[in-house]
């Protein structure tokens, strides 16, 4: 993985944590651990989630509202499209 990557990862499991914190206040959602392409078009978030099981599907509805607001303060030209991958 080039520096590039890896700081665009760290970069996309901060965005999401903080969204994730606003968005789900009842339950604990973490980003641990964002792996993006080498082209910069997908990212692959893996997340663990303590709480409503209904959050997961309420995640991946939403993962395109996610990608918006990650592309908005990255600042990135093409959004990476977002793949959640959820760990119980």
């Amino acid at each position: 993985m080039s520096k590039r990557q890896e700081a665009i990862s760290k970069e996309i499991a901060k965005i999401l944590s903080k969204y994730f914190l606003q968005d789900y206040p009842d339950a604990i959602v973490t980003v641990f651990d964002v792996v993006i392409s080498e082209d910069l078009q997908r990212a692959k978030v893996w997340l663990k989630v303590i709480g409503d099981r209904k959050i997961f599907d309420t995640i991946s509805k939403k993962k395109d509202r996610y990608r918006f607001l990650t592309a908005h303060s990255l600042k990135l030209k093409n959004a990476p499209y977002l793949e959640f991958i959820f760990e119980i």
